[in-house]
């Protein structure tokens, strides 16, 4: 969510989402996640454990997307996002994440990510 809607903001002056992001310890989030998604039953919170030994919340859904509810740009976006990172782990793209400016400069605040920061992107 983080790329796509800074990207978004780069590229159209507007985030995707409408969401605000925090640079925790495993990268940007959307803040209070946990909640937004917990409003929507057809989507899943998951415990996994990964390779590394720690453990995640993976979100599943079952539900096809209505693309009709993105315009051509906003799909072109997603897609751009999609095939950036298809083949990452959640590990790699946290670690990508670190690398950005938006990471660099908000971990040790409890300040919102400026959206100033998707022109710095360096992943995408």
């Amino acid at each position: 969510l983080f790329y796509t809607d800074f990207l978004s903001y780069r590229m159209t002056g507007k985030a995707m989402t409408g969401l605000s992001y925090r640079a925790i310890a495993h990268g940007p989030v959307p803040i209070r996640w946990d909640r937004i998604y917990s409003f929507y039953n057809e989507i899943d919170q998951e415990i996994e454990q990964f390779s590394d030994c720690r453990e995640g919340t993976k979100l599943v859904s079952h539900l096809s997307p209505d693309k009709s509810a993105f315009s051509d740009d906003e799909l072109m976006m997603l897609d751009y996002v999609y095939q950036r990172f298809k083949k990452e782990t959640p590990t790699q793209i946290s670690q990508t994440s670190h690398q950005e400016e938006a990471s660099k400069q908000y971990l040790s605040s409890d300040k919102l990510i400026s959206f100033e920061m998707a022109f710095y992107l360096k992943a995408i």
